[in-house]
């Protein structure tokens, strides 16, 4: 008898668990497709001019994005979108109307850092937001970015144009040499090349040659040496063509890699009544840094202009 009702009970409370547990993942999945559901209709919903006008656009989306965050307040992404969409509302103009307070977006994005702290897209975003607001804290937050995609071009990008604000040209010039470096396509690097190079203290110049495009840095030291790391050149490895203009009479250029000689510069022609020397750098893994680097000649000639030429491919489309 008492097997019978330790067996009945047993089985009551099994049914139970595995009620309870069906309860759970039916709860659970509810609330995820829901969230999911909403998500959609948040990115997927378009602004028409009648939106645009009453504000209604920014409204419902909002509301779609707070309905799937009170689904799933676990999801970064939809918090990031939420704190993207009040921001791009701001900026618009919209922040009374739609009563977006400045501290509530810093704490969305601050809420999905915490979710997803190896996200460099989520510091990026903080630190462009604390950038507008000459926030202290956006060094930091987009430096974080970089390294947490160190070769992305992107975070070097903002952080270029954070010096260039902050007026630390230098460090400007060494993440825009990396913005440079790692965006590869001219596509990613022609709609901001002008802002960055304006202000920085090495000319910098766009060249077009067959269709094909390149960008020279150019320098002048007058000086018998140029070391690059003291003008801001980078730790890193980019497929610089560097051409060397001196005074006469003939002489040799040489480069040094950590005061060690490296490389010869081979003279090619004269040019502006001066002698002209190039090397070329490349980025196998016994190619040096950058800012491992000085260019030094002989005591009785000076360089009086140097070029830094970064070639870009530029891909045509066929017939």
């Amino acid at each position: 008898m008492r097997e019978k009702i330790f067996e009945t009970k047993m089985l009551y409370w099994l049914s139970s668990i595995v009620i309870l547990a069906i309860a759970v993942c039916a709860c659970f999945l509810y609330t995820n497709t829901a969230s999911m559901f909403l998500f959609e209709k948040a990115v997927n919903h378009k602004k028409t001019a009648l939106d645009y006008a009453e504000n209604d656009y920014y409204t419902t989306v909002l509301s779609f994005l707070t309905k799937a965050i009170a689904y799933h307040n676990g999801n970064a992404e939809y918090i990031v979108l939420k704190a993207d969409t009040m921001l791009q509302a701001s900026g618009e103009g919209l922040a009374n109307a739609l009563v977006i307070k400045d501290d509530e977006i810093e704490g969305l994005y601050r809420q999905a850092i915490d979710l997803n702290p190896i996200n460099w897209e989520y510091h990026l975003k903080l630190g462009y937001y604390y950038a507008q607001k000459e926030n202290p804290h956006a060094e930091g937050e987009l430096l974080r970015a970089a390294q947490l995609s160190w070769k992305n071009y992107k975070p070097h990008r903002y952080l270029a144009q954070y010096y260039i604000q902050k007026q630390d040209y230098k460090k400007a010039f060494n993440h825009m040499i990396l913005f440079l470096a790692y965006a590869n396509q001219w596509e990613r690097v022609r709609d901001y090349f002008k802002l960055l190079s304006d202000t920085i203290p090495i000319k910098a110049e766009v060249h077009s040659k067959w269709g094909d495009m390149s960008i020279h840095f150019v320098a002048y030291p007058g000086a018998s040496d140029f070391k690059l790391h003291a003008y801001g050149f980078p730790y890193e490895k980019v497929p610089f063509k560097i051409i060397a203009y001196l005074n006469k009479p003939l002489t040799t250029v040489k480069l040094y890699r950590n005061n060690s000689f490296y490389a010869d510069f081979r003279w090619i022609g004269e040019k502006e009544n001066m002698n002209m020397y190039q090397l070329e750098l490349g980025i196998s893994s016994a190619d040096p840094y950058l800012d491992e680097l000085l260019i030094k000649t002989g005591p009785q000639s000076l360089i009086e202009k140097i070029v830094f030429i970064r070639d870009y491919k530029i891909i045509h489309p066929g017939p």
